[in-house]
């Protein structure tokens, strides 16, 4: 039975009724467009999208610094167009201005900690990733009124479907194939090097030792497992301990949230299809994808994602149910339909032991550990208000205030405020307020003719979603460092699988007007979530927040720029970007992937020395490479007694520290090697 719509939703659809396009109008459409601007949407999708099939939280360690780079690229191309081709003035809006404001705040607080002290390495990375969000949320603001927001719907939603398969995949094949495959190869890397060090073979056979310490270095490399004995630990007890997927990111928490954010936008494409009675088959299709993902979501066990899943499908659900008057049997019924499908799933979880009562009782202790979280960071923020603690420099401060009873020494504070202000200080946080505000005035402000715009939206074309999925998955395995780079046929596996779940869901959207109170619910459900999980500086959650809240917003022209010196301007900022980021970004994460590579190959001292100055010449903020010199260091001054070496030792962790100054790590290895020192000279100095 279709729903009965009130009289004045009906005089409002008789007025601006609009017939559906066919798909040969979108062909036209499509071929109307300037073909510099197709390509222009297809490259920013891809370049946004490829994100989702790379773990989200590397942007510290620079494996995304390739695919931030390129978009300093795009800014310049898009420069010289507007300064050669465009005659329209650009306007910029409240929302722009704070979303500049947001990603100015990291810039300034890298200049401050640049000036006083910090992990400059780690900050770049992060100020790149805030400059790239500017550059991706500015341009979608201005492109989707051009093409549609179904697109990133059908991508967003494709990947999630994709990533749903690999996360149910992990839970119950993954982990336990990598337990046997890496908890063997761990301990024996961990005996080989406890039998280096305490050994007092010969020479030759300390040598055979250490090419057979080399090859399991090697190995481990390949496999993305850590050698620093501590990191080992927190790897197997993961391994031992958790089923939870993680997608392809590196948490689940992460994966939670993306999962929340989809699971609000295919409940619209289920409400769409639930009232169009002519399409039985797409309903009950769209009901098993909408399955999938909440399937996987719960699998993650993130509280957090639940919570803002459940609040903000319950607020869609009254919303559309306060707009639509179904007839009481209708509304018992879809509403008792969707009741069962949640018993459904949650007794799947419980019958396969993939959900325990344990998860839900103990969610008093993780909201007591997360306060623990935000007092400690509230406290560290108090003698950091201005500038922050700097981008990506939160855990070296906040250890200061950690308390004794927190769980864990976390990497982020767990709250998008927090967040924000140790991120980028005082300016990121007027930014986020201000986004706050004028997105929800934009949303309370009665605009008919967006309306109308939105209501005119075509479904993408087929080959626009084939290529974008292609190219997102491609642009995944080759803008990344080297240990990285897929395999072509895994690429090509995932590249298939994208390209399927794609065209299924475009084909579930077809002539659905997707409505705006869908995606903010949706971005919402996100930025529940980001209130007790981390993720807000992690470039594409941001984006993926932004696009969906503000970029079918009309852009209400309160400043004016003149083309010619906005595309001039972009030019010239995106050439000079680009250039610093060679050697900014880029040649020291590419160094760091040689260095890596070639040191557990390296057969003497003086080659192990020399392939960490080549590093160091390169990637000179680092101070990896000066604590790995450190520790060859101290390996050779046990092995020949060398109380020299040991002193040098000390002096190369002073320069590791000078380049992370707040890491308690150097402090501790310095301190143990002065001691050893001591022990052996007697020397006051040490």
């Amino acid at each position: 039975m279709k729903p009965a719509s009130s009289k004045h939703d009906q005089n409002k659809t008789q007025k601006t009724k609009i017939t559906a396009p066919t798909d040969r109008q979108v062909l036209q459409q499509d071929t109307n467009r300037p073909m510099g601007l197709a390509i222009l949407w297809c490259l920013v999708n891809s370049l946004i999208w490829c994100q989702l099939f790379l773990p989200a939280e590397s942007v510290g360690q620079g494996d995304l610094a390739l695919i931030h780079s390129c978009w300093f690229a795009v800014l310049a191309i898009l420069g010289w167009g507007i300064f050669k081709l465009s005659n329209r003035t650009l306007i910029f809006d409240g929302i722009d201005l704070f979303l500049g404001l947001l990603c100015a705040g990291p810039v300034v607080s890298f200049v401050s900690m640049w000036m006083t002290g910090g992990e400059l390495r780690t900050g770049l990375f992060f100020v790149w990733s805030w400059f790239t969000t500017a550059i991706t949320v500015l341009l979608m603001r201005r492109l989707i009124p051009l093409f549609s927001i179904k697109l990133p719907v059908v991508i967003v939603i494709s990947t999630a479907l994709v990533m749903s398969f690999l996360g149910i995949y992990q839970h119950f094949y993954f982990y336990a194939s990598a337990e046997a495959e890496v908890l063997p190869l761990i301990e024996n890397y961990q005996t080989a090097v406890q039998s280096l060090e305490t050994s007092n073979d010969s020479e030759f056979a300390r040598q055979r030792a250490l090419e057979k310490i080399s090859a399991l270095e090697r190995e481990l490399s390949r496999m993305g497992i850590p050698r620093e004995p501590h990191a080992q630990l927190m790897f197997m007890q993961r391994l031992r301990d958790s089923r939870e997927p993680f997608g392809f990111f590196a948490l689940a928490n992460t994966l939670g949230g993306f999962l929340a954010l989809a699971l609000v936008l295919m409940m619209g494409v289920v409400i769409y299809r639930a009232v169009d009675t002519s399409a039985r088959i797409q309903f009950a299709i769209s009901i098993i994808v909408w399955f999938i993902l909440a399937y996987c979501l719960m699998l993650t066990k993130s509280r957090t994602a639940w919570v803002g899943s459940f609040v903000c499908l319950t607020g869609l659900l009254i919303f559309h149910i306060g707009r639509v008057k179904y007839s009481g049997f209708t509304l018992i019924k879809y509403l008792g339909a969707g009741f069962v499908l949640i018993l459904i799933i949650v007794g799947i979880a419980f019958w396969t032991g993939s959900l325990d009562v344990q998860v839900v009782l103990e969610s008093n202790k993780s909201l007591a550990y997360r306060l623990d979280y935000w007092k400690s960071s509230w406290d560290m923020l108090q003698h950091h208000a201005v500038f922050g603690a700097g981008p990506g420099n939160f855990r070296q401060h906040y250890l200061e205030y950690k308390l004794p009873r927190s769980s864990e020494e976390i990497l982020d504070p767990h709250n998008l405020w927090f967040d924000a202000w140790s991120n980028g200080g005082l300016l990121s946080l007027l930014g986020l307020v201000g986004l706050f505000i004028s997105g929800g005035l934009s949303f309370l402000r009665e605009n008919p003719i967006a309306n109308q715009v939105q209501s005119l939206e075509l479904i993408p074309s087929t080959q626009t979603v084939i290529i974008i999925s292609a190219l997102s998955v491609v642009f995944s395995g080759l803008l990344v460092p080297p240990e990285t780079v897929r395999y072509i046929e895994v690429t090509g596996f995932w590249v298939v699988a994208m390209i399927l779940a794609s065209l299924l869901i475009n084909w579930l959207v077809k002539q659905w007007k997707i409505p705006d109170s869908v995606l903010l619910w949706a971005a919402c459900s996100m930025v529940i979530h980001l209130h007790g999980a981390g993720g807000f500086s992690m470039p594409i959650i941001l984006q993926l927040v932004l696009i969906f809240a503000i970029s079918t917003r009309p852009i209400c022209p309160t400043f004016r720029v003149n083309s010619r010196v906005a595309g001039l301007l972009m030019l010239g900022a995106g050439l000079v970007m680009l250039g610093m980021s060679i050697p900014g970004v880029i040649r020291p994460r590419l160094a760091e992937s040689v260095a890596l590579s070639k040191l557990p190959q390296t057969q003497s001292t003086s080659a192990y020395r020399r392939t960490i100055q080549e590093w160091i010449a390169v990637d000179g903020w680092n101070p990896n490479p000066w604590f790995q010199l450190s520790n060859q260091l101290q390996q050779e001054s046990k092995q020949s007694k060398d109380a020299e070496k040991l002193l040098e030792a000390c002096q190369i962790l002073e320069q590791a520290i000078s380049r992370d100054p707040a890491g308690y790590q150097y402090f501790g290895e310095l301190a143990a090697c002065q001691f050893e020192h001591f022990q052996r000279t007697g020397s006051k100095q040490s």
